[in-house]
């Protein structure tokens, strides 16, 4: 019987280096593209970090919003579009911590639940256009938000709605302050003249004010979120910020100690008149 010789064996040494080779190429890109995002400018964090410091400051000494003070400071050294979504947590922890001290909340869940429910449709307006225009201009209606808004605390008018008008404008201001927020991440006008135009005592004022910038955050994050504009890099720093905002909390208490608390205020509001007319120079410079 002739024997026949087994053909030999292929040599698969060649294709497994080559396989392991595009497997080694396939990982480098994709931990690239992953740690890209984690990659910081250290300037940008200290802007960062200083506006979380100052407006912990403010809100502890006065009581001002966090976001008012934080979002300017923030857009000049990022931009608004950046800024945004880094105020988002530590907003919301301060709010969240009044919320629980006020009381009252499912009766002005209750009582303001239309202008609630109508802050959803005007956030979704204002980042589809946040979006759309250019950001020097997102950033210039800030700034007319700004300078309204201190001027309007600055000559304190005295608002009176009538009780038959509360339920009605509910829903313009509704869609006028979430449409205003999503734009320029203000969460301030109009909702603030018109809570304050109801005669509300303090703690229902307080609360309902509250409710509505909460509501508001939340939306904002599940839209920048989808729009691209909220990274897991940013929520971390936003989650970051909540020490250096503290932190700033407790300075203001110190410092609401030792001057006179309306003082301070002024000061704050002349700062934010300044900072919202150097934001809304944008619009005149904008072509």
């Amino acid at each position: 019987m002739k024997l026949v010789r087994d053909a030999p064996a292929p040599d698969i040494a060649p294709a497994c280096l080559y396989w392991y080779c595009d497997v080694k190429r396939v990982a480098a890109a994709h931990i690239a593209r992953l740690c890209e995002g984690f990659l910081v400018d250290w300037g940008q964090i200290a802007t960062v970090g200083l506006g979380y410091l100052i407006a912990g400051a403010v809100k502890g000494a006065t009581g001002l919003g966090y976001s008012t003070t934080a979002l300017p400071i923030l857009t000049f050294g990022i931009g608004l579009r950046a800024a945004m979504p880094l105020v988002l947590i530590p907003s919301m922890a301060s709010n969240f911590a009044i919320m629980l001290s006020a009381g009252h909340f499912w009766q002005t869940v209750r009582q303001f639940a239309l202008l609630y429910v109508s802050l959803v449709p005007g956030l979704a307006l204002g980042l589809a256009m946040l979006l759309y225009v250019d950001q020097d201009l997102a950033a210039g209606m800030l700034g007319l938000v700004l300078v309204t808004y201190a001027i309007f605390t600055f000559c304190q008018p005295n608002l009176v709605l009538p009780v038959r008008l509360h339920g009605p404008l509910q829903i313009p201001v509704g869609l006028m302050n979430g449409f205003i927020n999503g734009l320029t991440g203000s969460q301030i006008m109009p909702l603030a003249p018109f809570m304050l135009s109801l005669r509300l005592d303090p703690n229902r004022f307080v609360q309902a004010i509250n409710i509505a910038f909460t509501l508001s955050s939340l939306v904002m994050m599940l839209g920048l979120s989808r729009s691209g504009l909220l990274t897991w890099n940013g929520l971390a720093i936003s989650v970051a910020g909540i020490g250096p905002t503290l932190v700033g909390a407790w300075l203001g208490g110190r410092l609401r100690q030792r001057m006179p608390a309306a003082g301070f205020r002024r000061l704050v509001l002349c700062a934010l008149f300044v900072l919202g007319l150097l934001l809304a120079s944008r619009l005149f410079g904008h072509s």
